[in-house]
């Protein structure tokens, strides 16, 4: 009867210790395939981040992008007007659509009169009877601008006409007009305004849209 009782005791202790080593072994399971289960989760996040980060990036970059479309749209509108046929055209309207800008004046166009380029004609040439070694005068040159007219009085200095729009779809307030004089008048560009239109709304006379025709001085 003691044999017996100590076999069952004997086999209680083994299951325990069977026991007890299965659930050590279960519990490193478990803790292995929890760490591996949470670094892949840790993996899976840091992914998602990134993704968010660069969406987050791409918003920003499409927004600014917008922006510098808005801002850019006046000078495109501007530029599909008017294609400047020298650099003294190109950094006008640069300067004008400039001025304008920050006196708030959205502009429709900035036309320039039609181009004399290639107009000028030779002098034909006439055979001389005299043998004479006398040198011949050089004959006055064309500027090397286009779209120009020679100041009387200055030689050498040109103005070139400009006539800047206003968009009849966005009028504006008389003092955005004065501003926008008031900066053509400081502006390095020596400029003198030769006509002005102003129409007033009909439905608001205190809004207006202009045409305004100034001579741009230059010295090729």
């Amino acid at each position: 009867m003691q044999r017996l009782g100590s076999l069952t005791s004997k086999k209680v202790y083994f299951a325990m210790v069977v026991g007890v080593a299965l659930s050590v072994v279960l519990l490193f399971t478990v803790a292995y395939l929890g760490d591996q289960w949470l670094r892949k989760s840790s993996a899976e996040l840091h992914d998602v981040r990134l993704q968010s980060r660069l969406v987050d990036e791409q918003q920003i970059a499409l927004v600014q992008a917008n922006k510098d479309i808005k801002k850019y749209e006046q000078l495109e509108q501007i530029a599909n007007a008017v294609v400047p046929q020298d650099k003294d055209q190109a950094r006008a309207v640069r300067e004008i659509v400039k001025l304008a800008g920050e006196a708030e004046i959205p502009l429709s166009s900035i036309t320039f009169p039609s181009s004399n380029l290639g107009s000028t004609s030779k002098p034909k040439a006439t055979k001389k009877k005299s043998s004479s070694k006398t040198p011949a005068k050089k004959l006055d040159t064309a500027p090397k601008v286009t779209q120009v007219q020679p100041v009387n009085g200055i030689s050498g200095v040109y103005a070139m006409e400009i006539k800047i729009q206003s968009d009849s779809g966005t009028p504006i307030p008389y003092n955005s007009l004065l501003n926008f004089l008031e900066k053509l008048e400081n502006n390095r560009r020596t400029s003198q305004v030769s006509s002005i239109n102003i129409k007033p709304e009909k439905d608001s006379p205190s809004l207006i849209t202009f045409l305004l025709t100034i001579n741009v001085y230059i010295k090729p």
